[in-house]
């Protein structure tokens, strides 16, 4: 499902800081679901202390 798609994607850009693998906003973690034709990705320049999963 979408939105369960989005909380992966949500929470997995979530853990990127905390493991000090990005800097600033620069970095992202995105996935496909080929099956239903819809790709996940966390927008350009978003702060990660504000991202929801919308």
């Amino acid at each position: 499902m979408l939105e369960d798609l989005k909380r992966q994607v949500l929470e997995a850009n979530l853990a990127l800081p905390k493991h000090n693998l990005v800097t600033l906003t620069w970095g992202n973690v995105s996935a496909v679901d080929r099956e239903r034709g819809v790709f996940v990705i966390k927008p350009s320049g978003v702060d990660y202390s504000i991202m929801t999963a919308d």
